[in-house]
Formats: C-alpha cells, structure tokens, sequence
C-alpha cells in the first residue's frame, strides 16, 4: 500500500469514527430535549406554545453547537495525523556505528556530526 493510500485510509477512519460519534451525541441531545418538550406539554399550562417554542429554539441552538464542536475536533484530530506523517517522512536517522562519537564535532574531531538527514529544512546535508 502507498503511503498516500495509508494516509487516505487513516483520515477516513478518523472522519467515520467522528462521524459516529456525532450521531450518537446528536440522537441523544434530540431524545432529552423531546423528553423536556413532552413533559412539558403534558402539563398544560397556560402559555405552553412560548415555552415549547423556546425550547425547540435551545435544541437547535444546542444541536449547531455540538456540531460545530465535532467538526471542529475532527479537524484537528485529521491535523493531527497529518503532522504525524511529516514526521515520519522527515525523521533524523542515526547510524547505529556513530554512537561512540561525540554528539558535536571538537578541535580533534573535526568529522561531521553523526546524523544523517532524510530531508528536510534545517537539517544538515549528508
């Protein structure tokens, strides 16, 4: 598998996972609020239509937010695993025979530093 096709299979993981989760959140939201709204109207008190219409108007206000909330941290979670795949491509590989090496070059040892550079800005060049 290419790592593109990788990465496309994790962000539709995370963006059904998301999915998932805001319709749960959601249908429970929906299932207090009606209960709110039906015991409500089985008290039947004068001015029931004000009150009933003013709490469908928090649900959906109620509704909106939690999307926005979800949608918002399945941005960031899909950010987050982009930044995860640059870091692997633009890892530091160390070679396993330049650990004795001091970590920086000396009077002495005039070698370049023991660290090899995938690529990368920042890093120094093989």
């Amino acid at each position: 598998m290419d790592v593109s096709d990788e990465s496309a299979v994790a962000y539709a993981r995370i963006a059904r996972a998301f999915d998932s989760l805001l319709n749960a959140a959601m249908a429970r939201l929906r299932l207090h609020y009606a209960a709110r709204i039906s015991g409500l109207m089985l008290t039947r008190q004068g001015g029931q239509s004000a009150a009933v219409a003013a709490l469908m108007a928090e649900r959906d206000a109620a509704l909106a937010q939690l999307r926005r909330e979800m949608v918002e941290s399945r941005r960031a979670a899909i950010q987050a695993a982009r930044r995860q795949g640059r870091r692997k491509r633009y890892r530091v590989v160390v070679e396993p025979e330049w650990f004795d090496v001091p970590s920086r070059p000396t009077r002495t040892n005039r070698k370049r530093w023991p660290v090899r550079a995938m690529s990368g800005k920042g890093y120094p060049k093989p």
